[in-house]
């Protein structure tokens, strides 16, 4: 058996699993939520209201960032207290990696959720973009 620090399977399965949870609450969070708006016509009632578009996308990443900074934590706390799993490097740059990461995903998600009228169609166009497991 390794005994090697950062040599066992977890420490290979936890950024993992952090990725998967950037992409898919980046994807799938604002993608499904912008069509599902749209299938229901709430984007047609939004626009008289005085809230602008700008605001409206930003009040979709401002939500998907708060969920960003619990999941970190909760994932990598939860490894650390569970498997002993240490978190080498600078937390700061693992901040910002996390927030570029997940603004790049959630622009990938608005990209893939700007033409399909339906669920179906974005699911399928999204399972199409995802990385394959």
């Amino acid at each position: 058996m390794v005994r090697e620090p950062g040599a066992r399977y977890v420490d290979f399965v936890v950024p993992g699993l952090l990725g998967m949870n950037l992409m898919g609450s980046g994807i799938w969070g604002i993608g499904f939520a912008i069509v599902d708006a749209r299938r229901k016509h709430l984007l047609k009632r939004l626009v008289a209201t005085p809230m602008s578009r700008a605001q409206y996308l930003a009040s979709f990443l401002l939500s998907r960032l708060s969920f960003l900074a619990i999941e970190v934590v909760l994932l990598l706390g939860f490894a650390a207290v569970v498997f002993g799993m240490p978190v080498r490097g600078s937390p700061v740059l693992l901040a910002g990696v996390c927030l570029l990461s997940a603004l790049a995903f959630a622009s990938l998600g608005l990209l893939l959720a700007a033409r399909p009228r339906t669920v179906e169609g974005v699911s399928g166009i999204m399972n199409l973009a995802r990385p394959c497991p």
